[in-house]
């Protein structure tokens, strides 16, 4: 029987990749296991994220890659974990683009107000 499981992974914003990467495994594995998976040329870290769900009689849209290895020596991460994760991740995304944002729209406010007070 073949499985999708869906891992977060951590990928670079720009390559627009989404949140979540789906893979293909031959046995279920729990939300919280620490897996290696195939990334372009390389392996990386990643997280189940999800329950999974059977491929059995399910014609696939695309060809999912094979799970590399599950780090089953490990306890798969509880909720709370998985929970802070992405707490990180909206978090880290926002105030990234937020400060990348800032210094410009200062700059660009402190221009304009110089401008009209020269003219």
């Amino acid at each position: 029987m073949a499985w999708r499981l869906d891992i977060a992974v951590q990928t670079p914003a720009h390559a627009a990749l989404g949140d979540l990467l789906s893979y293909a495994s031959a046995v279920p594995l729990v939300p919280g296991t620490l897996v290696r998976v195939p990334l372009g040329r390389r392996e990386v870290l990643g997280v189940v994220w999800n329950d999974p769900a059977s491929l059995d009689g399910a014609e696939p849209d695309m060809a999912l890659k094979p799970v590399g290895a599950a780090l089953d020596a490990l306890a798969p991460l509880g909720d709370a974990w998985r929970d802070l994760v992405a707490f990180a991740a909206r978090y880290s995304s926002a105030r990234s683009v937020k400060s990348l944002s800032q210094p410009c729209r200062r700059s660009c406010a402190t221009s304009a107000r110089h401008n009209l007070r020269a003219a």
